[in-house]
């Protein structure tokens, strides 16, 4: 999907290959929101469900952890709290979110990844910083290199994906991008340039054309750190 072509209409089945690139769960179970919360139903997340998801008829999460314990991705959560604020007060705090999640970013480049491994969601509330994988990397070593990051970034609390899940238990679902916020009545969308993104003007137009340009991490990365 090239920039001239983002109005085009691509295929459900391309869709979902380059949502796939970056957000792969389980294949057996997807967290779909149900009242007032995700609840796990059977199947993943295929084409049709992410087209429910894109035409905004349902909500989906994904369960990251395979039965190997592996993920193929990871966010760290950089969301202003309480989420459930009047938007003029969330605009002001979203720009710390801002701050530090280029405090963030800079770090993981100083850990050897580049920009382009990097990919940036705007969930309406702040900022979720992506990384993907080549392949699955466990999970140990995934969450040790992102507390190291943050440590290392002097963020250290800061929420981050997948969480630790007790053996044979689902674990905690990651909401993928382009879903309405509750909290904010607005839709969180893929950024490119977060120096410059006015969450004020933003287009809520699903945008696929960072998953094209983000990079996946080969898992001698993770694993040189964590």
């Amino acid at each position: 999907m090239t920039d001239a072509a983002r109005c085009a209409t691509p295929t459900a089945a391309a869709l979902h290959a380059l949502f796939s690139k970056v957000y792969r769960g389980r294949d057996d179970r997807v967290a779909l929101w149900q009242e007032a919360g995700y609840r796990p139903v059977p199947g993943g997340l295929d084409a049709s469900r992410l087209g429910e998801h894109l035409r905004l008829e349902n909500t989906y999460a994904l369960y990251p952890e395979d039965d190997d314990g592996g993920v193929w991705f990871a966010l760290f959560d950089l969301d202003v709290l309480p989420r459930r604020q009047e938007w003029r007060v969330m605009r002001e705090k979203i720009e710390g979110e801002r701050a530090k999640t280029l405090r963030l970013m800079e770090t993981l480049l100083d850990l050897g990844l580049r920009r382009e491994n990097l990919l940036l969601e705007f969930p309406t509330v702040g900022f979720h910083l992506v990384l993907c994988f080549s392949e699955p990397v466990a999970v140990a070593p995934v969450r040790r290199f992102m507390q190291h990051a943050l440590e290392r970034a002097g963020l250290g609390g800061t929420p981050y994906y997948p969480k630790q899940s007790a053996p044979g238990a689902p674990g905690k679902p990651v909401q993928i991008p382009f879903r309405m916020n509750r909290n904010t009545g607005r839709r969180s969308n893929l950024i490119e340039d977060i120096e410059t993104f006015d969450p004020d003007a933003y287009d809520p137009t699903p945008d696929f054309r960072p998953l094209e340009r983000v990079i996946p991490l080969p898992p001698e990365v993770i694993l040189a750190h964590g």
